[in-house]
């Protein structure tokens, strides 16, 4: 498969695949016009490299990764969304950098990051200014993102926790869409994976609502038991 442009988005909302980006509610009107979108309706559609737009009516937008399952976030306010794909080989170049740059002033507060390799892509929205930074060190977090959040969002304990909801909640419906497919869902992850993510969940479980959180530790340690089940008898 190679190298893939992964997306992460850490402000306002946490996503460990794909970002999502709103177009302030005063700007609505004249992001249409700027770009032609009047007879924009609820379908995704096309706009940029690797990024869609559409309008919600309800506040419920397509999260998009290729390589994820699909997922309908609830982000609870009506509006007009960008959605930008994660897990495309392709993309991401200087046509992505212009469209973000041409959509900026209308959009919301938001961070959100490409990595592709080593190199790492910081996306900052602040009040309509666009501002890009690009390291090519990924490679010193091991390429794991949460390694690089933990580093350097240490002071932020309660976007770490929601970051690793999010991969909880991804895994989880990653799973059932194998169960789907009539896939085995004890062929993807290994036992490592899931007591490794329910330890990050322990350690930052303060900062996760109580019935939440138990609710993803007994599925996690219903997980890690079925999983020692399969791997016991894949490797007698």
């Amino acid at each position: 498969m190679g190298s893939l442009n992964e997306v992460y988005q850490l402000k306002p909302i946490t996503l460990s695949a794909s970002a999502v980006l709103k177009v302030k509610k005063n700007c609505e009107e004249s992001f249409l016009k700027r770009f032609d979108l009047e007879e924009i309706g609820s379908e995704v559609k096309g706009f940029f490299s690797d990024t869609f737009v559409y309008k919600s009516d309800d506040g419920k937008v397509e999260r998009m990764a290729i390589y994820s399952a699909e997922r309908l976030l609830d982000l609870q306010e009506p509006g007009i969304y960008l959605s930008i794909q994660s897990d495309g080989k392709w993309g991401f170049n200087d046509a992505f950098i212009k469209g973000i740059e041409r959509t900026s002033p209308y959009l919301e507060d938001t961070l959100f990051f490409v990595i592709y390799d080593t190199r790492i892509s910081r996306f900052n929205i602040t009040n309509g200014k666009l501002h890009i930074k690009e390291t090519t060190d990924f490679d010193q977090w091991d390429h794991a993102f949460d390694k690089y959040v933990l580093y350097h969002y240490k002071e932020s304990p309660q976007l770490i926790a929601d970051y690793y909801k999010d991969e909880v909640i991804e895994m989880r419906l990653f799973l059932e869409e194998l169960v789907d497919n009539d896939d085995d869902p004890r062929s993807y992850y290994e036992l490592e994976e899931y007591e490794e993510l329910l330890n990050k969940i322990i350690r930052f479980g303060k900062y996760i609502p109580m019935e939440e959180l138990k609710i993803m530790k007994d599925w996690l340690q219903e997980q890690i038991v079925l999983q020692k089940k399969w791997e016991e008898n894949y490797y007698r």
